[in-house]
């Protein structure tokens, strides 16, 4: 049994938000292995943009945003509902949540399918991210980054593919046109399916892919298919001790460079 563990490896240093910042949770799998070169990065869909907030974390996550739209579907959200369910599919989710809600989570008039909630809901946040949707913090970086270094990229989410496309479009990401969505699977994350799809379309090994995440559960789909993976934690999430599960775990998106890129074994050219 291989127990994880934090650890500070001295030498191992990001620019992060501009500064000189030692590398400092790293799982104790990488010491005293070669890994081999990588190949591929693939990237969850909610490293890649954020909602338009200008308060907490809390409130700029998608789900909280779009609660009054939850509500009006007859479904009622705690804060607990949100977190546990960060990086699962939105309907595999929804029939859980209107078995939580009073009387079965029916709005006003006929009742609607499960489906059709989820397509309600999935419409409202293609619909915010087409006027307000940005891009996180240090994700145009470091997707030009893996170009460089000539990893070929793919997105691999649990949001349905119009969902993917309307990132991709509004981020002007164009040009990433392996787009998984865990809805076309038979299994969503924390099953590794939607990564393994995405490492057989980039005509890529498993093993020789960099997955990046920000939830436990995109985590657990990544290693569960063999990858490598980073991992930058929601806010919300950064104490769920799954998170140790990563190769390297960074605060930002911002600090994943060439130093931290050859550590996890990239041919990083120069």
């Amino acid at each position: 049994m291989l127990v994880l563990s934090e650890m500070y490896y001295p030498g191992w240093r990001a620019t992060v938000d501009g500064k000189d910042t030692p590398i400092h949770r790293v799982n104790v799998m990488m010491r005293g292995i070669v890994l081999r070169g990588l190949a591929a990065t693939i990237l969850c869909l909610a490293l890649a943009w954020q909602a338009k907030a200008e308060t907490s974390p809390y409130d700029a996550d998608p789900d909280v945003l779009f609660a009054p739209v939850y509500a009006g579907l007859g479904i009622a959200l705690s804060e607990s509902d949100v977190l546990e369910s960060t990086g699962q599919p939105i309907e595999e989710l929804i029939p859980v949540w209107r078995q939580r809600s009073p009387a079965g989570a029916s709005p006003a008039g006929a009742p609607l399918a499960d489906a059709e909630v989820a397509g309600l809901v999935i419409d409202q946040v293609i619909a915010h991210v087409k006027a307000e949707g940005q891009p996180m913090p240090g994700v145009t970086a470091a997707i030009a980054l893996f170009e460089r270094c000539g990893l070929r990229l793919a997105i691999a989410s649990s949001s349905p593919r119009r969902l993917i496309d309307a990132v991709c479009d509004r981020l002007g990401l164009t040009h990433i046109t392996v787009r998984c969505s865990a809805m076309d699977e038979a299994r969503g994350k924390p099953a590794p399916d939607v990564y393994l799809t995405a490492a057989r379309r980039l005509g890529v090994a498993a093993a020789r892919c960099l997955a990046l995440e920000d939830s436990p559960n995109g985590i657990a789909a990544a290693r569960s298919a063999g990858m490598r993976c980073v991992a930058v934690p929601d806010p919300l999430l950064a104490d769920d001790p799954r998170y140790r599960e990563a190769d390297l775990i960074l605060p930002s998106l911002t600090g994943l460079d060439e130093a931290a890129l050859r550590r996890l074994g990239v041919p990083v050219p120069g």
